[in-house]
């Protein structure tokens, strides 16, 4: 789907991963869409456009979300690629996408691959929009880190979790062993 990232970017509604991830992080760390919308200088019926999936956010705005929320306007531009309702046929996709020409990934990082699918599909979508953040932003080190640390805690990880403490928790457990 190609998205116009002018004025007129309407589109039919789509909740994304991106929308899970604006709507957790204007509810836990701004407090409020309307505290969020002001804080981005935006009207908070345009917060609740963009969590709904109704349109995009310009990319001025994408930069001052992405500032924010912690991560580069280029992973939530790829989140917002990403429908709640294929999350799951996505992360496949990306993993081969992310096996190098010519060579083999090894079985670990394929052993963790498989495994995230396995969780986004027992968890019905809910688990942390943070945790797709962090695999699909992740080199394959990093992915299996990350589900390594979601195998052993996934119940443990609530699902407004931002991604720089996810990422620290993963950091802390990987220190521990």
């Amino acid at each position: 789907m190609t998205r116009n990232r002018g004025t007129h970017n309407r589109r039919e509604p789509n909740p994304t991963l991106f929308s899970a991830l604006l709507f957790t992080h204007a509810r836990v760390f701004e407090g409020s869409q309307a505290e969020f919308a002001a804080s981005l200088g935006v009207a908070s019926q345009s917060i609740t456009r963009w969590v709904m999936g109704d349109t995009f956010p310009p990319q001025e705005y994408m930069d001052r979300i992405a500032e924010r929320v912690g991560v580069s306007s280029e992973v939530l531009s790829l989140l917002g690629e990403v429908s709640l309702a294929n999350a799951c046929e996505v992360v496949a996709e990306r993993l081969v996408e992310d096996s190098p020409a010519g060579q083999e990934r090894s079985a670990k990082q394929r052993a963790a691959g498989e495994r995230f699918t396995e969780m986004v599909v027992e968890r019905g979508g809910q688990l942390a929009p943070a945790a797709y953040v962090l695999y699909l932003s992740g080199d394959a080190d990093s992915r299996v880190g990350l589900v390594s640390f979601l195998d052993q805690h996934v119940d443990r990880v609530p699902i407004d979790t931002p991604p720089e403490a996810l990422q620290l928790m993963v950091d802390l457990s990987s220190e521990t062993k």
